[in-house]
């Protein structure tokens, strides 16, 4: 994954004239039989756009754009829904995102 293709990405998302229009609103969720973990990601001034990305997309196993887009959203709102998921798997993917100590909580839903 190039830093160009991200940038690419998140260009177009910020150039849309309203760039909530381009955020899905719901989050990745999964079948939890009732009970649910939300990841929640916050922004830093740390980390670089690139950092959080590269970061999503192996936590999360997902599409750049998706990537893109939770980034934007904790960027832009200063938190954003990372996926909503059974237990393991909600810590799976805070733990991969803590590897280089993103702030991340989970919290049942």
């Amino acid at each position: 994954m190039t830093t160009s293709i991200i940038l690419k990405k998140l260009q177009k998302l910020v150039a849309s004239s309203n760039p909530d229009v381009a955020l899905d609103n719901k989050p990745k969720e999964l079948t939890t039989g009732g009970e649910g973990y939300k990841v929640v990601l916050f922004n830093d001034e740390v980390h670089s756009v690139d950092q959080v990305v590269m970061q999503l997309l192996r936590a999360l196993r997902c599409s750049v754009d998706t990537a893109v887009e939770i980034m934007w959203r904790a960027h832009s709102r200063g938190r954003a829904i990372v996926t909503i998921s059974d237990h393991d798997e909600a810590h799976r993917v805070t733990g991969i995102l803590r590897e280089i100590a993103l702030k991340v909580t989970v919290e049942h839903v």
